[in-house]
């Protein structure tokens, strides 16, 4: 019997980019037809203030265990959460229940500040977005019974900016890239650092309702930016121009320009603890 491998046909460029995702498999079709997707770009004028926002919080003690892996379109990590000692929560801030972090996936450009991220702040682009994506440990077993789910799913986008000084927090993620090199080549590595880490040392952030960032599109993710970068050394950030989105001997592509272009915000409100609205803009220029 033949059956259609949806999730092989999908990319971020030609006829199987983004605008045509919804095309390409019925189930896909809220990537094209949508009210609530993501990513969006983040006009500092538009946010509303809301006084009973309280900062989120991470397992920032934790260390991550899981799968690096190149999956020909990102970088991603599939972080076990067979065990409770790697269980890392998630809560507070616009969240009503815990959730549990599952994935972590990378987005990175050619150049730097080019169209790396996803999100953007007034249409500004950053060299290098990192999503760190979980799911509702209260309502659902795992990921998959969450991803079309009320409240199912958070995710924290981290805006990457790169500089002169290495972000050692990073290097054990760089330091494997080598190993995930192509298309399809897991490997099984333990993070030596907390994933708290990688939260930008800020209580602000902006917040909203959107969705999953490619197929399927299901809008049930709360969104939270942090309202300021995470910093990655500029050697770090050469080191994801070696990746390609196949496998050896069958390569394409590199895998850097791998951002879904924003969508429309459709009158959705953008939430902030942030007093000053002026802060989103210098805080992200300035850091």
């Amino acid at each position: 019997v033949f059956t259609t491998q949806w999730s092989q046909w999908w990319a971020y460029s030609g006829i199987s980019g983004p605008e045509f995702w919804g095309n390409i498999n019925p189930e896909w079709y809220i990537c094209n037809r949508g009210k609530h997707q993501s990513p969006i770009s983040i006009d500092p004028s538009q946010l509303l203030f809301d006084p009973n926002l309280k900062p989120f919080k991470i397992d920032k003690h934790k260390h991550i265990t899981g799968h690096l892996i190149n999956n020909g379109r990102f970088l991603t990590i599939a972080i076990d959460v067979s065990t409770i000692a790697n269980y890392i929560n998630i809560s507070g801030g616009p969240l009503a229940y815990y959730y549990r972090a599952s994935n972590i996936l990378i987005y990175f450009s050619k150049e730097v500040d080019q169209h790396g991220s996803e999100h953007r702040i007034t249409g500004m682009n950053f060299s290098a977005e990192i999503q760190i994506l979980g799911y509702n440990s209260e309502l659902y077993d795992n990921a998959t019974y969450s991803m079309n789910a009320s409240n199912g799913n958070v995710g924290i986008a981290l805006l990457l900016s790169v500089t002169d000084t290495p972000n050692h927090n990073l290097s054990p993620i760089i330091d494997a890239l080598d190993n995930v090199m192509f298309k399809g080549r897991p490997l099984n590595v333990t993070i030596r650092m907390p994933l708290g880490a990688l939260i930008p040392p800020t209580m602000d952030y902006m917040t909203y309702e959107g969705s999953f960032t490619h197929p399927n599109c299901f809008e049930t993710v709360t969104w939270i930016i942090p309202n300021k970068p995470l910093y990655i050394g500029k050697e770090q950030f050469k080191a994801f121009q070696k990746l390609y989105d196949g496998e050896p001997g069958n390569v394409r592509l590199p895998l850097y320009n791998n951002a879904r272009p924003t969508t429309p915000l459709n009158n959705r409100p953008i939430r902030t603890n942030i007093r000053l609205k002026s802060e989103v803009r210098r805080r992200m220029r300035v850091g």
